[in-house]
């Protein structure tokens, strides 16, 4: 009796795994008709729209694998995106590269075009030479940004489509009673014998005075604002022994949203402040066309 009860104890298991197999194979079957689905749609989108959507996807690739995928599965994830680690990050590194110079390049196209409204783009990329992106690239970026009609000035409204964090207008309004209350600060570039570089100033509106500077032959933030406002400060901390609670104000260029040009005015309890119109940083943008124009013109400067 006891040998019959075990042997039907084994068989209603049995039978319970193989009810348990089957549900699992469905499962199965139905996530691998989801994913065949997919790969359908992508190579689909490949030929009739040629869209990498794989090399595309590297940059947003990068949240998802940090975010939701163990660190033991990635592995797997590389393998669908045709890619090994290592390439994947070389990839993503560059990407995140141009972005941050796409985020430097606009506000200074945009000068170039209100200073030359006839001025194409391909000359544009000539004079400013970026780093990390090629020509064809360049144009691409400057006619997504309405750089392809030439008109005269062409004030547009820098975008958040860069991913730059935008800070608040904080000077609309504000009374201005003392020095250290706002500092406002531009970019502009100048040719110095036949090559182009960029100038950076930092004013005092209460004080109208230049308190930083700097002249460089690259956009980067660590040639551009970040040496400008190490000097600022160095100059109104001996004056003034601090500069807590400072607006920086701004036209938003990525200059000013790098990682240690943010660190640095959190350090200082610096807030920052952006104009959304060119119209909102009126201070900065007249000091540039007066050094410019009635300084270092009548110099003739040779060299940087």
């Amino acid at each position: 009796m006891r040998t019959v009860i075990e042997e039907e104890s084994i068989s209603t298991k049995l039978e319970a795994l193989k009810g348990k197999i089957k549900e699992l194979e469905s499962i199965i079957g139905q996530k691998q008709m989801k994913i065949d689905f997919q790969e359908k749609m992508i190579e689909f989108a490949e030929k009739e729209y040629s869209v990498d959507i794989k090399k595309n996807l590297v940059p947003n690739a990068r949240i998802v694998l940090g975010r939701t995928i163990p660190i033991e599965n990635q592995n797997v994830c590389y393998g669908i995106l045709n890619t090994s680690k290592q390439s994947f990050h070389q990839k993503l590194n560059r990407h995140l590269r141009i972005q941050e110079e796409m985020g430097y390049l606009l506000p200074m196209v945009r000068e170039v075009r209100d200073d030359h409204p006839k001025m194409s783009v391909r000359k544009i990329y000539r004079m400013i030479r970026p780093k990390t992106i090629g020509r064809d690239r360049f144009e691409a970026f400057c006619f997504e940004h309405g750089f392809q009609v030439i008109v005269s000035k062409n004030y547009r409204r820098t975008t958040n489509s860069l991913g730059v964090t935008r800070f608040p207008n904080l000077v609309t309004g504000l009374k201005i009673s003392r020095p250290n209350q706002v500092w406002v600060s531009d970019i502009t570039y100048f040719e110095l014998a036949g090559k182009w570089c960029y100038l950076t100033f930092i004013i005092d509106i209460y004080a109208r005075t230049i308190i930083g500077f700097t002249a460089s032959r690259e956009l980067c933030a660590e040639q551009t604002s970040l040496p400008a406002l190490k000097m600022a400060i160095r100059f109104r901390k001996s004056s003034y022994h601090k500069v807590t609670g400072v607006i920086f104000h701004s036209d938003g260029g990525g200059q000013y949203h790098s990682k240690e040009f943010l660190k640095l005015t959190r350090m200082n309890y610096i807030k920052n402040s952006t104009a959304y119109d060119v119209y909102e940083n009126p201070i900065a943008e007249r000091v540039n066309g007066i050094m410019k124009n009635e300084y270092l013109h009548s110099l003739r400067c040779r060299f940087l």
